[in-house]
Formats: C-alpha cells, sequence, structure tokens
C-alpha cells in the first residue's frame, strides 16, 4: 500500500508540477501577449482561374448531352400566311363615285385633297389651338365630336 501510494503521490506531484509549469508559462506568454498584438490575417484563395475536371461515365455524358439539345432547341416560328393580292382590283364604278359634297376617308393625297373633306380641314384647323390647350379626355372628345357632326 505504501509503494502505491507513494507511486499515487508522486504521479499527482509530477501532474502538479507540470501544471505549475504550464500555468507559470502561460502567465509569462499572457504577458508576451499584452507586448506584442498579434495582427489578424484573412488567407485568400483566388477560385476565378481554377479549373475543376470531372470524370464521368460514356452513359452520363451521353444523357446530358441529351437534355441539353432538348432544351436548346427553339420552336418553330409561326409566320401569318401571306396576303393574296387579286388579278383584279375592284376599284370604286365610275357611276359611284365620290361627289364634291362627299366626304372621302383614308390616307393619302386623294382623301386629303379632297373637295368634300375642306370644310372638314378648315374646321380642325380651327379647333387646334381650343383642342391643345385642354387638359381634360372629356374636353377633347367633345371638340372632336363637335367636328364631326357640323362640319361647317
Amino acid at each position: 500500500m505504501s509503494s502505491s501510494a507513494a507511486v499515487a503521490s508522486a504521479d499527482t506531484t509530477a501532474a502538479g508540477a507540470i501544471s505549475a509549469a504550464l500555468h507559470a508559462g502561460n502567465q509569462s506568454s499572457a504577458a508576451e501577449k499584452k507586448k506584442l498584438k498579434p495582427v489578424t490575417t484573412k488567407k485568400i484563395i483566388h477560385t476565378k482561374h481554377k479549373i475543376t475536371t470531372t470524370r464521368m461515365g460514356f452513359t452520363d455524358a451521353e444523357s446530358i448531352a441529351n437534355e441539353n439539345s432538348e432544351k436548346n432547341q427553339k420552336k418553330g416560328r409561326s409566320r401569318k400566311p401571306r396576303r393574296i393580292i387579286p388579278n383584279e382590283k375592284e376599284y370604286i364604278p365610275e357611276d359611284e363615285q365620290p361627289t364634291a359634297r362627299d366626304i372621302v376617308g383614308g390616307r393619302g393625297g386623294r382623301s386629303n385633297h379632297h373637295p368634300g373633306n375642306r370644310p372638314y380641314w378648315v374646321r380642325i384647323l380651327e379647333s387646334r389651338a381650343e383642342y391643345t390647350n385642354c387638359r381634360s379626355d372629356l374636353d377633347k372628345s367633345r371638340i372632336a365630336n363637335g367636328i364631326l357632326m357640323d362640319p361647317t
């Protein structure tokens, strides 16, 4: 019992001595730490140009290629059918041509310079300043309807 107690006490004494030495070492290193302040640095890893390669079996590459080709296929463009232009154009017959009192609608020189449209153009030019000065859409529509209903 005495030999085992002596061994146990020697172990505790040795452990205590080691612990005391470590504790004393920590105190001295703590003093050194206060004197020398460590500078923290970040380690930067550049991954922009890092090339990674993976190996895959033939079947994997084939299935991925099939998926990519299905995704990349574009829909066919559906076009509107072309307008068929008749060989013989249907003009207004001679006996139904607009007279000087008729109003001709449409675009272009013939409708703009038709004698029946002149009263409208006079009324439009007279109302232009009033129309542009209007702020509400209701007033503008009132002016436009007035021109259409009473051209003179």
